[in-house]
């Protein structure tokens, strides 16, 4: 006896329209040859509808979480994804949701250590039964973009109340930690800055303010600071000799202490004047200065540079 089973819509005369599960089955005789088939039909006219209108709902739920802007995710007891919307999708690097749905932190586009902290966190929530808000975390996407997001995350419950997974959202707000870095770091300099006119009040001599500008400048890890003076020979030949230095410029051969070089050959002395400083933020592209000394300072890390006159 062979069976075929399917589902068949009927459009019947007075314009409705019903769905049958129909199931025709081969009868053989004796000889193994079909004798006639048996036909049954049942109605699922009202499944049909049932799982229509379902689609529809998850379909009008599916466009809501994509329409919102946070990203929005849902997993299982063991962080296994359900679903999310298309904004974590993109960030995921996996195109739909439906790709997400079996996966885990550890196959996405982030950071190792970030997939672990994720799990960890989904669970300390769901041991705890609580909701955690505003995870402050970071996160590598699949553009390659290094972002901070802010997370909220809550534990999912069935109908008896128990923990089946976690629902997440996040926001990105990369844009808003690196303006707060940018502040912070602001604020830091402008502190620094009246530190140093407070100190430079006090000093009475010459090499006071001297030692007054190098231990300060020692205060900046990244910046390299050099003090030079102006020496003629004999002969009324002019010098550049670094008489004083932080640090840091202690590792760059261009400013070692007692450095003492010929005016005309200075590679830095095109940019001096007595008068005005010269300033450079972005040494790379700055073509007031020689490729060479470019080059030179490039090759180190330097990305600006500031000469001032001292009186």
């Amino acid at each position: 006896i062979n069976t075929i089973k399917g589902q068949v819509r009927y459009q019947c005369k007075n314009a409705t329209t019903l769905w049958g599960q129909s199931n025709a089955t081969a009868i053989q005789d004796a000889h193994g040859n079909v004798s006639y088939f048996l036909l049954q039909i049942q109605d699922i006219t009202e499944q049909k509808q049932s799982e229509e209108a379902l689609a529809e709902r998850e379909a009008l739920l599916q466009l809501v979480l994509d329409t919102i802007p946070q990203a929005v995710f849902w997993k299982d007891k063991h962080s296994t994804y359900l679903g999310a919307n298309k904004n974590f999708a993109h960030d995921a690097g996996e195109g739909s949701a439906l790709n997400l749905i079996g996966k885990t932190d550890f196959d996405l586009a982030w950071k190792p250590e970030e997939a672990e902290a994720y799990r960890q966190d989904d669970k300390r929530i769901m041991a705890a039964n609580k909701p955690e808000l505003n995870i402050i975390e970071p996160q590598l996407q699949a553009d390659g973009k290094q972002a901070w997001l802010e997370t909220n995350k809550a534990p999912l419950h069935n109908e008896s109340g128990e923990v089946i997974g976690i629902l997440g959202t996040y926001e990105d707000i990369t844009e808003r930690v690196q303006l707060e870095k940018q502040l912070q770091e602001l604020l830091t300099t402008q502190a620094r800055q009246l530190e140093i006119g407070q100190a430079l009040a006090t000093a009475q001599t010459e090499q006071e303010v001297l030692d007054i500008i190098i231990e300060k400048a020692n205060d900046y890890p990244n910046a390299a600071l050099s003090i030079t003076d102006w020496e003629t020979d004999d002969n009324g030949e002019k010098y550049d000799v670094v008489i004083r230095q932080s640090k840091y410029a202690s590792g760059i051969d261009l400013l070692k202490e007692r450095t003492r070089t010929a005016w005309k050959q200075s590679p830095l002395s095109q940019l001096y004047s007595a008068e005005v400083a010269f300033i450079s933020n972005h040494l790379e592209d700055d073509t007031r200065i020689d490729s060479a000394i470019r080059t030179s300072f490039a090759s180190i890390g330097v990305k600006g540079l500031a000469i001032l006159p001292m009186v």
